[in-house]
């Protein structure tokens, strides 16, 4: 994830947070975070991850960001594409939307990811300007920035 890059002075969210690591680099960063995961083990692994580096991060067992209300600036994520053994991108475009939904316009949802899968036209439809900002021969780094709201983002 490309940290310096980030917008300055936000609180972040880091969405299915899993062990917490992306959670824990906002952190240091000196700014509030929320990490969410779905599982008890994604959860409990993330508040491991902030005690043994004495972080200060909030975290949520909860289905994404499903019903969430508070416009949200920043949203990092490091999505799973598999569910067990089998490739299932579902759950991913499931929290593509969420995001989506829950950025207030002109918020930003940073996302890492094989560059294999399919997730860079669900990033523009479900956010809108998405730009690759790193890649190597396996990842992408993305930017998306959320569309205005309103009559004006139709037009």
């Amino acid at each position: 994830m490309q940290f310096d890059r980030l917008p300055a002075d936000v609180s972040a969210v880091d969405l299915g947070c899993g062990s917490g690591i992306l959670a824990a680099a906002l952190a240091l960063q000196g700014r509030p975070v929320t990490a969410i995961d779905v599982t008890w083990s994604g959860a409990d692994a993330a508040r491991l991850t902030a005690s043994a580096n004495e972080l200060r991060i909030d975290v949520l067992r909860r289905d994404g960001l499903a019903g969430w209300t508070e416009p949200l600036d920043l949203i990092v994520m490091n999505p799973p594409f598999h569910d067990g053994t089998a490739k299932d991108t579902e759950p991913t475009r499931r929290l593509i939307n969420q995001a989506g939904a829950a950025l207030a316009p002109g918020g930003e949802l940073w996302v890492v990811f094989n560059a294999h899968l399919p997730y860079l036209q669900w990033l523009n439809r479900a956010i809108g300007r998405t730009r690759i900002e790193a890649r190597d021969r396996s990842f992408l780094v993305t930017r998306s920035v959320r569309r205005p709201t309103g009559p004006a983002a139709h037009g």
